[in-house]
C-alpha cells in the first residue's frame, strides 16, 4: 500500500527506519506530499478543496478512478495478521554464534543484535574463503533464536575488494545470495569507502549506513555484463530509478554528503557503526518470529526482481572501430530524425517532428527505430 503511494524507496525509509519521523525530517528525504506547519493545514485544505470544487465533476471521477485503480487491487488483497507487541524484555535463546574463520570478528553490545567484521588486515585472502566463514555463521544463526539482527561491517579497504571483478563473478553472487537468504535483517555500515562490490553488497542488505565522509563508486560494475545486470535491482531498492542509473552509467564518485543530497532518505552518519546499532535495536525489540517472517517476504520480494532481469548477451570480439575526425551526419531516411556521429564516439539525435511535436507519431518511431539499429 505504501509502495504504490509513495514509492518502494520512500516508503522502506518510512517504515523500517529507526526514529520517529516528523513532517520535516521527511521533507528533508524527499518526500514531495504537501507538508506544512500545523497552523497552515486548516487553510492549505481548504485552497485545495476550493480548487477542486472548480472543476468538473466527470474530470474529478476519472481522476479518482485513476489514482486509485491500483490502489484498489492493493486493498483487495489484504490479509487478516495476528497483532503483536515489542518485547520489553529479550526472549530468545542465549547459544552463542562463533566464527572460524580469521578474517571475521564477531561481536554482541546489544541482546539479540551480532556484529560481523570483515578484518582482513594486511593478509592476503581468497574471496571464497571469506564466503565459507560468513556461510558459516549465517547458518549457526539459523539454527537459534539468540539473534534478530545482523550488523555486517568492514576494516577491508572500500568495504570489500577483488583483484580482478571478471574473475570473481561466481563468488559475488554467492556472497549477495548469502546476504539476500540470511534468516534476519542486515545492516550495512560503511565505516569508510566503498567501491564497485563493496557498495554492491551494501545494497544487498536490508539497510545501508553510509559515513559522512566516505567516497562511494561503482564505476567497475556496468564493465562486467553479468554484475552490472545484478546491480540495477538493488540500487534501484536503495537509491530509486534515476539516481540508481546515473550511479552505474556514469562511474562517477560520490560523497555521502552527495548521496543524501540527491537522495534525502540516504541513511548518513559521522559514526555508521552507532546508528546501525540503533536502527538494530529498534528492531529488536520485534518478536522473532516477525522480523524472520519479514525477511522472508523480502526475500520473495528480491528474488522474484531477479529471476525477471534479462539475460545480458556476451558481444562477440569486433574489429576496432574508427571515428570521423569531425562531426560527420549518419546519412538515415527519416525526414524527422536526424544523427550526427562525433569524433568521440558519441551520436547525437535531434528530434524534428515539429508536425507532431516529437509526441510519438509513426513517423518519429520509425526515425528513431532507425537511427537505434545503425548504432547497434
Amino acid at each position: 500500500m505504501f509502495g504504490e503511494r509513495f514509492g518502494d524507496v520512500l516508503s522502506r525509509d518510512f517504515l523500517y527506519r529507526f526514529g520517529v519521523c516528523t513532517g520535516a525530517s521527511l521533507k528533508k528525504r524527499g518526500w514531495s506530499v504537501p507538508i506544512v506547519a500545523s497552523n497552515e493545514v486548516h487553510q492549505y485544505v481548504e485552497d485545495l478543496a476550493l480548487s477542486l470544487s472548480e472543476k468538473p465533476v466527470t474530470s474529478l471521477g476519472l481522476l479518482k478512478q485513476h489514482l486509485g485503480r491500483d490502489l484498489e487491487k492493493q486493498v483487495a488483497g489484504l490479509l487478516k495478521v495476528n497483532t503483536f507487541k515489542t518485547e520489553d524484555e529479550f526472549t530468545g535463546s542465549d547459544t552463542a554464534v562463533i566464527t572460524r574463520s580469521k578474517y571475521i570478528a564477531l561481536e554482541s553490545t546489544i541482546e539479540g543484535v551480532l556484529t560481523i567484521r570483515i578484518d582482513t588486515g594486511a593478509k592476503n585472502y581468497k574471496l571464497k574463503t571469506l564466503i565459507s566463514g560468513l556461510e558459516d555463521i549465517i547458518n549457526q544463526v539459523e539454527n537459534t533464536s539468540a539473534y534478530k539482527v545482523l550488523v555486517l561491517s568492514s576494516t577491508a579497504k572500500d568495504f570489500l575488494r577483488v583483484s580482478k571483478l571478471s574473475n570473481s563473478v561466481e563468488e559475488i553472487k554467492q556472497f549477495q545470495n548469502l546476504l539476500i537468504k540470511a534468516p534476519v535483517p542486515v545492516i550495512a555500515a560503511f565505516e569508510g569507502n566503498a567501491r564497485d562490490i563493496g557498495w554492491l553488497l551494501g545494497q544487498c542488505c536490508d539497510v545501508c549506513i553510509y559515513h559522512t565522509e566516505g567516497i562511494y563508486s561503482a564505476s567497475g560494475l556496468v564493465g562486467v555484463p553479468e554484475l552490472g545486470n545484478l546491480s540495477l535491482p538493488f540500487f534501484v531498492r536503495g537509491l530509486g530509478d534515476y539516481l540508481a542509473q546515473e550511479v552505474l552509467l556514469t562511474g562517477r564518485e560520490y560523497s555521502g554528503l552527495e548521496l543524501q543530497q540527491q537522495r534525502g532518505s540516504v541513511v548518513l552518519s559521522a559514526n555508521p557503526i552507532i546508528e546501525a546499532l540503533d536502527q538494530a535495536g529498534y528492531w529488536s525489540s520485534l518478536p522473532i518470529a516477525v522480523i524472520r517472517d519479514w525477511k522472508k517476504d523480502q526475500q520473495t520480494i528480491l528474488r522474484s526482481k531477479i529471476d525477471k532481469l534479462p539475460i545480458w548477451a556476451v558481444s562477440e570480439a569486433v574489429d576496432s572501430v574508427s571515428f570521423p575526425e569531425e562531426p560527420t551526419r549518419i546519412e538515415l531516411r527519416s525526414e524527422v530524425i536526424k544523427a550526427t556521429v562525433h569524433p568521440e564516439g558519441i551520436v547525437e539525435i535531434k528530434m524534428e517532428d515539429r508536425e507532431a511535436r516529437n509526441m510519438f507519431s509513426d513517423a518519429f518511431m520509425e526515425g528513431m527505430i532507425e537511427v537505434f539499429d545503425h548504432v547497434a
